[in-house]
Order: structure tokens, then sequence, then C-alpha cells
């Protein structure tokens, strides 16, 4: 007579031996897929981290030099700070900013609005003949990190465009604001092989302004100068004397390294982007191997 314990055993229902194997092997399929899926999320994520515009120094930095606490609490606290006031145009249209800001993008807005001047007693700084959609995109690059708006891509910006947000910045001495449109051109140009010949960027800049030999080292590498409409009138020809000086000098260095056959120079100028940039004592230079973001 068989005990209570055999009784139990025996009254266990017995799983066939192919069936667990099978079940623990869709278990094992099921967990291979789910990891998979995981790492194409990270991929996808990782890919769109690449893409997205660097973010200001908003997000970096309350102390010049020193990397900052990046959590919502402090940038809450840069946000209840003052307001100051852009009034733009003939229209006096008015950009509400806040002051923290303007002050941190560069030491012009930081003098005006900080310093013994009118423009600190109201809080206001105008700019009578300054574009509006200028000072637009530059209010949306001060909170977002990009002068593009949603959807939309460096090769819908017009040269024109580019060259008025990098006036605006040279001469209110926002040099990261003058990098960002430095790398916007070179996307640009990388998208449509059009060369910027627009003479804003000689008539409207400084003799050392890097944007100038960014647009001479296009023209003389990429530039196919025997498709060019050349106007060579009068003193009010639309070409700088010194953007033509400027030209010349580069072809030639080009010739005498073809003619020495020598490798000729970079042409991919978003690798030697750094070369056009303007970067404080002790900043890190842009690598060479960080990928174009319109490439991925």
């Amino acid at each position: 007579m068989a005990t209570t314990k055999q009784t139990a055993r025996i009254s266990q229902p017995v799983r066939p031996k192919r069936a667990v194997m099978a079940k623990r092997a869709v278990m094992a399929k099921r967990a291979v897929m789910a990891k998979r899926a995981v790492m194409a999320k990270r991929a996808v994520m990782a890919k769109r981290a690449a893409i997205r515009p660097k973010q200001t120094s908003t997000a970096k930095s309350l102390e010049t030099g020193k990397k900052s606490d990046s959590s919502p609490r402090k940038f809450r606290k840069l946000l209840d700070e003052t307001v100051a006031s852009l009034v733009v145009g003939n229209k006096q249209r008015v950009f509400k900013v806040h002051e923290a800001l303007l002050c941190l993008s560069s030491p012009f807005f930081s003098a005006a609005l900080r310093g013994e001047f009118k423009e600190s007693e109201e809080q206001k700084i105008y700019f009578p003949e300054e574009n509006e959609e200028v000072v637009e995109r530059f209010v949306l690059w001060l909170y977002l990190g990009s002068v593009l708006e949603e959807d939309e891509t460096c090769a819908s910006l017009g040269y024109g465009m580019l060259g008025k947000i990098y006036i605006f910045a040279e001469a209110r001495l926002v040099t990261r604001l003058q990098n960002e449109a430095v790398n916007l051109l070179i996307r640009k140009h990388a998208m449509t092989l059009k060369i910027p010949r627009d003479t804003m960027f000689y008539k409207r800049t400084s003799a050392l302004s890097p944007v100038r030999k960014l647009v001479v080292d296009m023209a003389a590498r990429r530039g196919f100068l025997d498709k060019w409409s050349w106007d060579f009138g009068d003193e009010t020809s639309s070409i700088s004397k010194e953007y033509l000086k400027d030209l010349v000098v580069a072809l030639y260095k080009e010739k005498k390294l073809y003619k020495e056959k020598k490798q000729p120079q970079e042409q991919d100028f978003w690798k030697i982007r750094c070369d056009y940039h303007i970067h404080a004592e002790g900043e890190p230079k842009c690598s060479a191997d960080t990928p174009n973001p319109d490439t991925l």
C-alpha cells in the first residue's frame, strides 16, 4: 500500500519533457528580442542626441569659466531674475528677454544692462536699424541653443540671413553665436555646394573677422569661379576690393600646392570649422571627428 507522500507525488500532473523545453526556448527568444529592442532604442536616442543643437551656456555656466549645476532649481532661479527689453526697428518691436541670459551671452549686454548707462536704469536696449528677424532668431538661440526654428534646416535659411546673424553677433561680441553662424554656413555649403558671395561678409564685418577667411576659402577651393558673373564696374561695384585681394592670395596658394604636388587643402570645411571659430583662451577646440549633423 502506497504512503500518503507517494500518493501525492503520483497524483501530480507530469509535464512532457518536450513541452518544458519548448517553453524555455520561447522565453529565451523573447528575452533576446527584448534586448534587441532596448539596444535599438538606445541607438535612436544617441542619434537624436548627436543631431540636437548644442545647448547654450545658460544651462552650462552661471559663472565665467565654471561649470554650473544644471538642475531645474538653478535654471528656475536664473529665469526668476530681471527681464530686459530689446526694442528693434522703426516699429519698435519689443522682445522680452531675461537679463541674466543676455549678460551671460556677451560682455556687451552685461555692460549695457549692469553698468552705469541709461540702458541699465531702464532695462531697455534699442536697435533702431536692426532686422527684426535677426533679433528674433538671436532670442530663439538664447533659449533653445539654435537659430533654426522647428522643422527648419540650414539649407532653407539663406546666406543673407546667416550673414546678418553673424554681423549682429560680431557687433555685440556674442562669440558663441558667431561660431553657430559659421557652423550653419558650412553645413549649408555642404548641402547645396553654393558659395556665399554676399557683399555683407566684407562690407559689414571687421578686417580680422574669421568669416571673411571662410567665404574666401570656400570660393578658392570649391567656387567654380568660371561660372560666376563678375562685375568690374565703377566704384559702385558690388564686389569688395578687399575680397578680390584675399581671393587672389588664396588662389595663388592653391596653385602653388598643385604645382608642388602637395596634398590639397581640406575641402570638408566641417572638419576644420574650428579654424573659423572664436574661442577663449583655455576653451576646448572643436573635434574634427564629430560628424556633421546633416550626414547622420
